[in-house]
């Protein structure tokens, strides 16, 4: 679900207080119709005749706060920062006492440049002009002239945290993109250096086979031999790796059984995963068919188990016991209307649907936010490269599914995998 957070200032009681209500009163639910459910159709451009479809119960909740100063604001955007749930969008007042309302957005923004701004004044005092100038920007605010009604606000409030997450989205492509084309020509690199090593290292071999002298050293040289090829094996792995990050890579799909494809990564799990985690696997009642390139499918999966292994394992604090449990089901799923999750949104159809829950160490929703994103990782450097989900999440995407998280700390996580599906 969105988190649609949203932060008024005002130094008069009755003010703040009203622009909250206005805002929280057009989400909430009764018999007749709410302001929002009026307004949707109008704002999102759809109508109920097709296209894509929103469940108000899903999509419209808000987070309000209020402050009465500017200061008071400050401090609080920078602790919605640091907790990783920052504001979407700020109601504020021009005429306050301390500072006022332009003082005020022009500190915010050296805080967070990304949230969104409305300026509300009954007067006249500044033009568009000198606001822009005065804060160094011409977008992300907007000026809510008063006297205005409850409708206006709930419009602005619907269609401005919507459009801080279209940005973020945005946002959040491009990296990526970028991040591709860089893996794609780092991968291009690599690969020839690997292909290099390998050739010198068939050379060597031959040559030793050939060789009729000392028994011992022959040998020793081949466990070296040995050493060496496990390690260009484990950089010819990097660069799948890393080619998963760029577009330039076109997946062979064919028809997949992910119950089969699950069953082979729960064995590479037996050997691999800690003994003190205990492994619940609960396969779809019939075949679970999607297109998809299994290996890569098969790589989610096993990165996604690892993942989980580690946080019942290794990143637990010192002092507290190992172990946990790891619950893997798969199932099909059919969703009606547009699902805003934690990560992204999901379209309405039916798909064939992976969870993968551990009772591990959990994550903070400031973590939560940057998971995805490329080297990011909370693993020691020894034990993560931060590729890992980025990785996870290149794949879904080429695969034309999609990702859902949801995690509390200490308690553990839960990623859900939604491949798109296909009729036996």
């Amino acid at each position: 679900m969105i988190n649609r957070k949203i932060l008024v200032v005002d130094d008069q009681k009755d003010g703040r207080e009203g622009i909250a209500n206005a805002i929280l009163s057009s989400a909430r639910q009764d018999d007749s119709k709410s302001l929002l459910e009026k307004l949707r159709p109008k704002l999102s451009g759809k109508n109920s005749g097709g296209g894509a479809r929103f469940s108000l119960d899903q999509d419209i909740v808000y987070d309000v706060d209020t402050a009465a100063s500017g200061k008071t604001a400050c401090a609080m955007i920078r602790k919605s920062i640091d907790n990783g749930i920052p504001y979407n969008l700020i109601f504020l007042d021009m005429r306050m006492f301390g500072w006022d309302g332009l003082k005020s957005m022009e500190e915010i923004f050296k805080i967070d440049k990304k949230v969104q701004v409305v300026l509300c004044t009954e007067f006249t005092d500044h033009t568009w002009e000198d606001i822009s100038e005065k804060v160094g920007r011409r977008d992300n605010f907007l000026i809510l002239k008063k006297p205005f009604e409850d409708m206006e606000v709930a419009q602005l409030a619907l269609t401005l945290t919507e459009k801080y997450y279209a940005e973020a989205s945005l946002r959040h492509s491009q990296k990526m993109e970028t991040v591709g084309e860089l893996s794609a020509g780092l991968a291009h690199d690599f690969n020839n250096i690997i292909a290099s090593l390998q050739a010198t290292l068939s050379s060597i071999e031959f040559s030793l086979n050939k060789y009729d002298g000392d028994t011992a050293f022959k040998n020793e040289l081949k466990s070296d031999i040995e050493t060496m090829n496990d390690a260009i094996m484990e950089g010819a792995g990097m660069v799948q790796v890393l080619l998963s990050l760029s577009k330039r890579q076109e997946l062979p799909l064919s028809p997949v059984d992910l119950n089969e494809l699950m069953e082979r990564v729960i064995k590479i799990c037996a050997r691999s995963l800690d003994k003190s985690v205990e492994v619940h696997y609960t396969p779809s009642a019939e075949k679970a068919m999607v297109m998809a390139y299994s290996a890569q499918i098969e790589q989610v999966l096993l990165n996604l188990c690892i993942n989980a292994d580690h946080a019942m394992t290794i990143m637990r604090p010192p002092g507290v016991k190992h172990g946990g449990k790891l619950t893997i089901i798969i199932q099909d799923e059919v969703i009606p209307v547009m699902k805003r999750g934690n990560i992204t949104e999901i379209p309405p159809g039916k798909y064939r649907c992976i969870s993968i829950d551990d009772t591990g160490v959990g994550m903070t929703p400031k973590v939560i936010s940057q998971i995805f994103d490329p080297f990011f990782t909370t693993k020691s450097k020894e034990k993560g490269s931060g590729l890992g989900l980025s990785m996870v999440f290149n794949i879904i995407q080429k695969h034309k599914g999609f990702l859902d998280l949801y995690s509390l700390p200490g308690k553990g996580s839960v990623f859900y995998l939604y491949l798109p599906f296909l009729e036996k």
